[in-house]
């Protein structure tokens, strides 16, 4: 199951997964149901007959709820192991442009309410899940301060200590605003507080994201799941052509991966023997041949 499925990235891997593995069936995630089943029409047959558009935006707790049903449905139709899903990947996302509160609740808040939600019917035994991050996560991480650090590293972190964290982002952005404000609370952006807040704002919450994947990989009923993020590096999608530095640019302008490049290493975490446990930080290393492992505060690295 992909959220964000019906374009870029997600729709990317909803395709080699259909393509890589005949024996897949795809739940594809969208917003708009109408866009979703646009971008199913144009897959080859083999491919848009194991493919079910499943309508789901990660802010609304209700639309959540509407598609667990629906998936549960269909698993017990399609007589699935256990009537349970083998993977789930949490892609839906925002970039650039937005507000503090809308970066939060699309990229902390909605990856919570759709593994919340989706993890139960993620099989037990074998099931998989992953975050779609970026490396700004963990390089914010890094930013932040000892005492913001030990919070997010806590071994009993819990949603709610998160929450916390958020909220007093969120009452900084809203009373003082600016670098000076996030640098009073221990969550400096570094070299991006200033250049490009869109990338702090960002960071932070694929940071929180990350955060709370831990936890989910610690808690003892996913014992036997993978439950881990990855950093697909710069995509070439609409996400960063609405920054002024790609803006009009085309892929080889922009220097980007195409999106079937992009998601190797989701297609690695989902599918490869060699991925054990859960809470890494995953990325492919710069030739593309081979996943580097990392944790959540450190930038997975070759060296």
């Amino acid at each position: 199951m992909v959220t964000g499925g019906n374009k870029g990235q997600g729709l990317a891997l909803c395709q080699r997964i259909l393509q890589e593995h005949e024996d897949a069936y795809v739940f594809m995630c969208a917003r708009d149901v109408l866009k979703g089943e646009a971008a199913q029409e144009n897959m080859p047959s083999s491919q848009r007959s194991r493919c079910q558009v499943v309508q789901l935006d990660v802010t609304n707790i209700q639309s959540v709820q509407n598609a667990a049903q629906s998936v549960q449905k269909k698993l017990v139709e399609l007589k699935c192991d256990d009537n349970s899903l083998f993977g789930v990947v949490s892609n839906a996302g925002i970039l650039w442009g937005y507000s503090l509160e809308e970066q939060f609740q699309v990229n902390a808040r909605g990856v919570r309410n759709f593994l919340d939600a989706f993890l139960p019917l993620l099989s037990p035994t074998y099931g998989r899940a992953i975050v779609v991050s970026s490396g700004l996560g963990p390089l914010m991480h890094s930013y932040a301060s000892a005492e913001n650090q030990a919070i997010m590293n806590k071994d009993d972190l819990k949603w709610s200590d998160l929450e916390q964290l958020i909220e007093t982002c969120l009452k900084v952005d809203a009373e003082q605003g600016g670098p000076e404000g996030f640098e009073a609370i221990g969550f400096p952006g570094g070299p991006f507080a200033e250049t490009a807040p869109d990338f702090h704002m960002y960071g932070l919450a694929k940071m929180m994201a990350d955060a709370y994947m831990v936890t989910l990989g610690k808690n003892e009923a996913h014992s036997n799941m993978l439950i881990n993020s990855v950093d697909p590096g710069l995509v070439y999608t609409d996400l960063i052509l609405k920054m002024p530095r790609y803006e009009g640019k085309s892929m080889e302008e922009s220097g980007a991966q195409s999106p079937h490049q992009g998601v190797e290493a989701a297609m690695r975490v989902l599918f490869s023997d060699d991925v054990e446990g859960s809470g890494h930080f995953y990325a492919m290393n710069k030739d593309k041949t081979r996943l580097l492992k990392s944790t959540i505060d450190v930038k997975p690295s070759e060296d």
